[in-house]
């Protein structure tokens, strides 16, 4: 199951607007996926429901781009970021903790790698969407999206030690589990600065930003 809270982002104003939550179960994503399968022109728009924070339900786009071999999302004609072939497939078969919290992984390894996931706020362990091995072997690093608005420099954040997402669930340190149980102690401990996971939100922000910019100047529609 994927569970994933998007933010229409406004590259003109730098701004992100208040969060909508994507819920897919797995029928969902392996729907999703076979049409990839079956379509001939390597072009696919899936239209979703997400809700808002007041309950209310907002339709959402997902549209196809071969480039990044992800869907390039929107929310009324503002980009809500992308979800990437392997966060579908990686979320296939991932559970739904009772006790949850919606978050951004920065995966390290030669390259950092940003995908979506949840954390078991009871168990402390961080279940990340992806099936791609070896996308961890320096750490990692996360931040929740639950709020509705955009995560910012107020934003609780914490690092992971290296792993293996792809295998099973990363596991919280302790210091940071407290913290996100409310028990006691530092929220940053062991954890990079708010300021610099807002620093890496909003790079990618802008990476989207410019990539939509440059697939619209060569003339293809979302």
């Amino acid at each position: 199951m994927l569970l994933a809270r998007l933010y229409p982002y406004d590259p003109i104003a730098d701004t992100a607007g208040s969060g909508v939550l994507l819920r897919l179960s797995d029928e969902d994503l392996k729907t999703i996926l076979d049409g990839l399968e079956v379509t001939s022109s390597g072009r696919l728009l899936v239209r979703l429901l997400a809700e808002k924070e007041d309950g209310e339900s907002v339709e959402v786009q997902m549209s196809w781009q071969t480039e990044i071999a992800g869907f390039s999302c929107s929310l009324a004609d503002k980009s809500v970021g992308v979800l990437t072939h392997d966060e579908l497939a990686g979320a296939i078969g991932k559970p739904l903790p009772e006790h949850h919290r919606t978050c951004r992984v920065c995966l390290s390894a030669e390259l950092d790698i940003w995908r979506c996931g949840v954390v078991d706020v009871e168990r402390g362990l961080v279940h990340v969407y992806t099936r791609r091995e070896g996308l961890a072997t320096v750490g990692a690093h996360v931040f929740f999206t639950d709020a509705d608005k955009s995560p910012s420099e107020s934003g609780f954040c914490f690092d992971l030690t290296a792993g293996e997402p792809a295998k099973g669930a990363l596991r919280v340190p302790s210091s940071a589990l407290r913290a996100i149980q409310g028990r006691a102690g530092p929220v940053y401990d062991e954890a990079a600065s708010a300021s610099e996971a807002f620093g890496r939100l909003s790079e990618l922000s802008s990476s989207v930003a410019e990539f939509q910019r440059n697939v619209r100047s060569n003339g293809l529609k979302f």
